[in-house]
């Protein structure tokens, strides 16, 4: 008898992964995002001149946290320029994670997972 065949333990994304940059409206509750298939400067940059579209009057305060491509020369002299604050919260994962912003989109970034179906564990009603 052989042995049985083996799959690997790595788990291969054949499709890619996806990003998401997102905002929060703070006067309407209304979220924004963008899902790319990169997370690099560029894209939070492409992400930032969309939101100044969106919200062409005023001064416009961006939460992010310290990923490296948020604090780039490049986004931040086109900041300056356009009258986006960014803001970085703080370094604790606690704080992070309870980003309205990654709360409201949680559901775009989960994968589905389909569940076999439980056996009814209640007991049946008398009759």
């Amino acid at each position: 008898m052989g042995h049985p065949a083996r799959q690997r333990a790595t788990y291969n994304r054949h499709g890619g992964v996806r990003h998401l940059f997102g905002g929060l409206d703070l006067a309407s509750g209304q979220v924004f995002y963008r899902i790319r298939d990169h997370k690099r400067w560029q894209e939070f940059l492409d992400f930032l001149r969309q939101l100044r579209r969106r919200f062409p009057h005023g001064r416009l305060y961006v939460i992010c946290d310290n990923f490296g491509p948020h604090k780039k020369a490049e986004v931040r002299a086109w900041c300056a320029t356009h009258d986006v604050e960014l803001v970085y919260t703080p370094h604790e994962r606690i704080l992070a994670e309870l980003d309205r912003v990654r709360i409201h989109c949680a559901a775009l970034l989960r994968p589905r997972r389909h569940r076999p179906p439980q056996p009814h564990r209640a007991k049946p009603r008398p009759r």
